[in-house]
């Protein structure tokens, strides 16, 4: 006996999988796509707080006798921060300490 408005049949169990999966998949992409969208927030926020005044580009320069690493760096980039630039030169030459020799080259921004 069929009762009037019931439905007929119902759907397979395979449509529902097929359909349990699309959504999956429709899920994994959005969050594929949401992190993808907060690494470059994220990029482009570093981006923007990485601009120190320092120059970008580089040169190699000798250590003058006497010379302090504050004062070279005064001398390679006089127009930035030199506690910034301080820093750069530690960073591009692995420098731990602060300690300079005379004739010792090192790797400094340049505004040229």
């Amino acid at each position: 006996m069929v009762l009037a408005g019931a439905p007929a049949s119902r759907p397979s169990v395979t449509s529902c999988a097929a359909v349990y999966r699309r959504r999956r998949v429709t899920a994994l992409l959005a969050l594929v796509l949401l992190v993808a969208a907060a690494v470059v927030g994220l990029a482009l926020l570093r981006a923007a707080a990485v601009d120190d005044g320092v120059p970008n580009s580089t040169a190699v320069v000798e250590v003058q006798p006497g010379e302090t690493l504050w004062d070279l760096a005064t001398r390679v980039a006089p127009d930035s921060p030199t506690p910034a630039v301080v820093d750069r030169i530690r960073e591009l030459n692995g420098m731990r300490g602060s300690t300079l020799y005379p004739g010792l080259p090192l790797v400094v921004p340049s505004d040229s």
